[in-house]
Order: structure tokens, then C-alpha cells, then sequence
């Protein structure tokens, strides 16, 4: 996005527009029926942070350690919330999140430890983050 700084304190809301972006590609029509059928289906996304330096990793991986807890206790539609460190990269950290239904994962996004989490991290990254949103279709040990 052109003009955008790291700093800038509209990162996280871009980020959160990202997560709403269409995935596939098709007539209007076809793809407005499948959004209302994918709202009762298992929803998820893979993002990928770049950050700064290693004081900013630590940060990141700080702000992360006090949020985590939040999410189990307070979330119970994310199914699953992983946080994982590239190996061959260490300053990139991957999520994986699965969600029960497009409610639970707006219910997520709007949660105040959440956002405060996703505001912090705008001033840690190198580079825009990476947004991958998905309905899972078939799979192991996903529920419904």
C-alpha cells in the first residue's frame, strides 16, 4: 500500500480490511452464495509477520505470550491459535488460526485483548504482514 509507514497507526485496521478481502474468484452471483454458505463453516487464516530486528521479535513474541492466555479462556469459537517461528528465518513468525464459524472469527477480532495485541504489533513490523483467509472444506479432526 502506497504511502504506508510502520508506524502508521492505521496498520492494524489494515490488516483486519485484509482479513475481509475475497479469497476466490467467480460471477457475483456464485460468489455471494458461496459467502452465505461459508458463514456456517469452519473459517480460518494463515498470516505471516515480518518484524524489525530482534527487540522487536522479542516484543512481538512478549505481546503474543500475554495474549494467548486471553483467547483460550474468553475465545471458546477459535478452535485452534498457533503461533509459529520460521526456522531458516528467524525474525518471521507465522499464525494459524481455525475459527467455528465467520461469527466466532468476528467475535475474535473484536475482543479488546485482541485489538490491543494487533495495534502493538504495527510499530514491530518490517513489512506489510501477509493475510491468507480460508473456509476449510475437508480435512482431519475439523468439527461438523
Amino acid at each position: 500500500m502506497a504511502g504506508l509507514r510502520l508506524a502508521d497507526p492505521r496498520l492494524p485496521q489494515l490488516v483486519r480490511a485484509a482479513l475481509e478481502l475475497p479469497t476466490r474468484t467467480g460471477k457475483p452471483d456464485t460468489v455471494a452464495a458461496d459467502a452465505a454458505t461459508e458463514e456456517e463453516h469452519v473459517q480460518g487464516l494463515v498470516v505471516r509477520f515480518d518484524l524489525r530486528d530482534e527487540g522487536a521479535a522479542e516484543e512481538f513474541d512478549s505481546l503474543v505470550a500475554r495474549t494467548l492466555p486471553l483467547i483460550q479462556e474468553r475465545e471458546p469459537g477459535t478452535l485452534q491459535y498457533a503461533v509459529h517461528r520460521v526456522g531458516s528465518e528467524p525474525l518471521a513468525r507465522v499464525f494459524y488460526e481455525l475459527y467455528a464459524d465467520a461469527g466466532a472469527f468476528a467475535d475474535h477480532e473484536a475482543a479488546p485483548h485482541v485489538r490491543s495485541m494487533l495495534d502493538a504489533f504495527g510499530a514491530l513490523l518490517a513489512a506489510e504482514p501477509r493475510v491468507e483467509h480460508f473456509v476449510s472444506s475437508a480435512g482431519k479432526n475439523l468439527p461438523g
